[in-house]
Order: C-alpha cells, then structure tokens, then sequence
C-alpha cells in the first residue's frame, strides 16, 4: 500500500529543494544547512497590529516574560528528567523528541500526518514569528525583514529585528521581544482547544451517533493481532454485549477475566474468538492489545440535509486543530530551551547579565548551553541507540 504520508513528503522537500537550486541567488545560505528568503512582507501589517494597541501589546508582552520564565524552567525538567528516565528505564520514550511531518523519525514516539503537520507548523510559525515582530515595533525597534527558510530539513519563517537597536534596549523590552514568540505559542494553544471543547467537539456530536469502537493499532504478539483483527476493524460486540459506546467496550473487557475465551464481532461482519491475556500493567487485569477509538457516524437526518462530504470536513478541522495545539505548545516550549540563539538562550543570557559581569554572564550562558545541548542530543538519540544494542 502506498505510503501517502511519506510520498507527501518526498515531493513537499523535492520542490523545496528545486526551489533553493533555482532562485539561489535570492537565497542566503547560512553555515551551510541553513536557507533563508528575506522579504518585506507582512511588515506593515505588523506595524498596523503594533499601532493599534500598545498598551495592551505591552502589558501582554510583561506576562510573557512570566511565562517565559516558568516555561523555561518547565522543559529544562522535562528534559533532564527525561534524559534520566530514559537511562533508568527500559523501554522508555522520551521526553522531548524532534517531529518531522509525514516520516516517522526513530527513536520518536510522535508521528505527525504530513498535511496536519505542514499546515500546523506553518501557522505556529507564523504567529510565533509575527509576535516578535510586533513586540519589537511596539518598542520601536526596526524590522528589517521577514521571510521564509530551511534548516536542514525543517521549515522556518522569521522577522529579523534591529540587532542593533535591541541589544541597546532596556532589558525588560529584550527580554519581552524573546518571550514574545513563545508566549504567543501557548496562547495559540490555548485558543484552538477552547475552541474545540467549546464548539467544534459538541456540534460534531451533535450530528452523529456512535456506531462502534475503531482499532487504531494493535500491539505484536498479543491476542488481538493474532486472532487476525487489523487496524480499522470496528467492533461491535463482545460475548453478544455491544461495544456500540467506548465506554461499554471498556467496561466489558474490565468484567472479564485474565484468560478468558472472548467471541468478538466486527462492523465487516466477521468473527473472531480468543483467549485474553493479562495487561502489562495490572496483572489481573484482562488485556487483548488495541489502542482503540470511538468510531461515529452521521446521523441520517444530517445526510438527507448536508450529504456525506460537507458534515466530515468538521472532523478533519477537529484534528487539524488537535495537532496546532500539540505542536504550538511543543514549539513554544521548546523555544524556551535555555539553549544559545533560541528564544530561551537569550532570555537566559540578558538576565544573567544582569546579575554578572559580561564576560562572566557569557561564560555562565555557554556552560548551560552546552549542558542543554548534550542532554538534548541524549535524549534524541539514546532511544535509537538502545534499540540497536
């Protein structure tokens, strides 16, 4: 079976290549696996945003630099916690992982779609992006450019301030122009799941009904999988019980026991009969080895009215919106790394700074640095390593 995902990708980065080879010269290459594309716009319609409330901008800019800071403490647990699990635990995933939409990295236990992926990132960049640049205006601090770029395989969008001009800044303005990309990120997130639980999540059960529970995945060399259940098989009864609710199917399976034969029954009318096992976790507990979800359908009044194309598109906007959510919150932390040219890094170096002397704050900056770097690098490539050993 094809493999959509990775064909996306394969022609999403093909064209991105062919682009760079044949506008080269409008390209700046920076140590090699860096591309950027520097243009002028949307400039003036920051300067609009940044016009239009300043105050607000600002007051909202002074709680990112809160923000900032806890986020910053936040993943630096995170990642030395998961640096630690990871070495003490077998089998364990990690904390932090990079993502790349459409290809399954080693190592990572996060899959991206490639589509949701694309069209995610793109908006958490550009409202990360553009919320550095209006910060700075709201200071007024120059904007050079904006623009688009690679590094190495990753996509990025940037503005590109006055370095000039911000590093002659107070340092409360530095430190709110950092923060203000992160920041922006977790409001981001924030939005698109109030927005979800609020209105798209209700409406979208409002106009279906549930019909079954969906086998998203199977676990090796259990039950299950080796009954000859398959990845989108929809179940619609246990033992002649129905599953037609999530909650019915778990609820079947916690009143059975650990070795109990079990008859279940599939929406593509086929039988399947198997012994359970126990769970991983809970030895006498009854386990088969599905990661599951609830599967719906329209209800019949909104097919005469709607048809089957329009209702589902909400679905897709639902999951689209999951994964901004996912990826704004991990972007925006991950800026926060206390890590060299990162959103963190200098946050961390112009507070430093401000307590030592500055070559003494350099030092201090660049030993944390390279602490957060090793342990970054730990934690992306021990899961592989471990796998190989």
């Amino acid at each position: 079976m094809v493999d959509i995902n990775l064909v996306s990708a394969i022609i999403f980065y093909f064209v991105i290549v062919f682009l760079i080879i044949k506008y080269r010269k409008k390209f700046i290459i920076q140590a090699k696996i860096i591309a950027l594309y520097k243009t002028k716009i949307g400039l003036k319609l920051i300067d609009k945003i940044a016009s239009s409330s300043p105050l607000v901008i600002k007051s909202l800019a002074g709680l990112g630099i809160l923000f900032g800071y806890i986020g910053m403490i936040f993943i630096s647990y995170m990642l030395i916690q998961g640096a630690y699990t990871l070495f003490t635990v077998p089998e364990s995933s990690p904390m932090i992982a990079p993502v790349l939409p459409g290809i399954k990295i080693p190592g990572s236990p996060v899959f991206v779609p490639f589509w949701y992926g694309i069209i995610s990132i793109f908006l958490v960049v550009l409202v990360h992006e553009a919320a550095h640049g209006i910060v700075a205006r709201v200071h007024k601090m120059k904007i050079k450019s904006s623009g688009v770029g690679m590094f190495a395989i990753f996509p990025i969008a940037f503005v590109e301030p006055d370095e000039n001009q911000l590093k002659k800044s107070k340092k409360r303005s530095q430190l709110s122009v950092y923060a203000a990309g992160p920041f922006a990120n977790i409001l981001l997130a924030a939005v698109v799941v109030l927005i979800s639980i609020y209105l798209l999540i209700p409406f979208a059960l409002s106009i279906t009904d549930t019909s079954g529970v969906e086998i998203k995945q199977l676990e090796p060399n259990f039950p299950a999988e080796e009954s000859g259940l398959v990845a989108g098989d929809i179940i619609y009864s246990i033992n002649g019980k129905s599953t037609m609710a999530l909650e019915n199917f778990t609820m079947i399976l916690k009143d059975t026991s650990v070795n109990q034969t079990i008859t279940i029954k599939t929406a593509q009318d086929k039988t399947y009969t198997f012994r359970t096992t126990s769970s991983p976790e809970n030895a006498s507990q009854s386990y088969i080895g599905v990661y599951i979800a609830q599967h719906l359908s329209l209800k019949p009044s909104v097919v005469e009215k709607y048809g089957n194309m329009f209702p589902w598109s909400l679905f897709y906007l639902i999951e689209l919106f999951q994964w901004i959510f996912f990826l704004s919150l991990g972007i925006g932390l991950a800026n926060l790394l206390p890590l060299g040219p990162v959103d963190g890094g200098r946050m961390l170096l112009t507070t430093l700074s401000s307590f030592f002397k500055e070559e003494n704050a350099i030092k201090v900056w660049k030993q944390i640095s390279i602490l957060t770097l090793v342990l970054l690098i730990f934690n992306f490539v021990y899961p592989y390593i471990r796998n190989l050993i």
